[in-house]
């Protein structure tokens, strides 16, 4: 049972440099492959390195072209574009193996592409549908439909009967939802609350980076940007992530130091527009929000939102076969 992230971590990494080595000695071997790529794609999500999954998204292409179609895979596929928010993508992926999308996890993975893209409805229904029976990471879905719904309460209670979901080992997943609730009480004002939830998080499953990451939220609405400052430079220590690296830069302005903040936003603007550079897209949002709170420019803000309009619409042609 792991209680904490560095163990995780750890432990990943060691997977993958195993499954790299009995790789090398059966190149073929499609069950062999496909677990070392999801294990490199869970370790580039743990590690925040959401900057790695487009190269890992080509070396999985690249295996398919190898060793066939397979459901894994093109399910893998649509993890990756989701989580780099190519979510028109994401029903492309699933669509190349017939019968796939008729899975459960590619109907959650559907649902949650299909909330992102505005669909709301439809995705509500596919997940109450998938409830029976009842699992936490529909639970979850379903909480943040809820939460992007605006209906705090009924979120609230849906992240909870999903930690009841949990098994005695699913820490990070237990750490997770907390997180989510404290967020939700920390909208609501209850600051109290909020900071019980990522008590209990980092108890959890301690050394999290986003447990910091959302204790460094709750400093800065204490108006404790001291301690904001501490998570934050805790964060940028360990991951590379250009949204701390701005978030750690409005905590420093706000602290009077200006000159320090701005060697933090320009890293981040760097990050965003290499990334946007290279072709995308889950930046996007991010250069939108950049140029509307942090360097205001209007023009600029209105060419990264119609370009992050455009991505969200664009689907790509893949082949297809029949699940086996």
């Amino acid at each position: 049972m792991i209680h904490d992230y560095d163990t995780e971590l750890g432990q990943t990494r060691a997977d993958v440099a195993r499954l790299h080595s009995a790789l090398a000695r059966e190149p073929d071997d499609v069950s062999g492959a496909t677990r070392l790529l999801y294990r490199r794609y869970h370790l580039a999500t743990l590690a925040g390195q959401v900057d790695d999954l487009p190269a890992l998204r080509h070396e999985v292409e690249d295996a398919i072209g190898r060793l066939g179609l397979n459901g894994d895979l093109c399910l893998l596929t649509g993890q990756i574009d989701f989580t780099l928010h190519r979510f028109s993508d994401v029903v492309t992926d699933l669509e190349r193996v017939v019968g796939l999308a008729h899975s459960r996890p590619a109907r959650a993975l559907l649902a949650d592409a299909r909330l992102r893209q505005g669909h709301v409805a439809e995705a509500r229904t596919e997940l109450e549908e998938l409830l029976d029976p009842p699992s936490w990471d529909v639970l979850s879905r379903l909480a943040g439909l809820l939460d992007a719904c605006g209906d705090d309460l009924s979120a609230d209670r849906a992240y909870a009967a999903a930690q009841e979901e949990l098994s005695a080992k699913q820490m990070r997943a237990f750490a997770w939802l907390e997180l989510k609730r404290g967020s939700l009480a920390l909208r609501r004002g209850r600051e109290g609350d909020a900071e019980d939830h990522y008590d209990r998080a980092d108890r959890a499953y301690s050394g999290y980076w986003l447990v910091d990451e959302h204790f460094a939220g709750l400093a800065v609405a204490r108006g404790r940007l001291d301690a904001a400052e501490a998570r934050l430079r805790r964060v940028v220590m360990r991951v590379p992530r250009p949204t701390a690296r701005q978030e750690l830069g409005r905590v420093l302005e706000q602290m009077g130091r200006r000159t320090e903040a701005e060697s933090h936003y320009a890293a981040a603007l760097d990050a965003y527009k290499a990334s946007a550079a290279a072709g995308e897209v889950h930046y996007l949002h991010h250069l939108v929000d950049f140029y509307t709170t942090v360097h205001i420019d209007l023009a600029a803000a209105a060419r990264w939102a119609d370009a992050d309009a455009t991505a969200s619409s664009t689907r790509r042609a893949m082949p297809t076969t029949s699940i086996t």
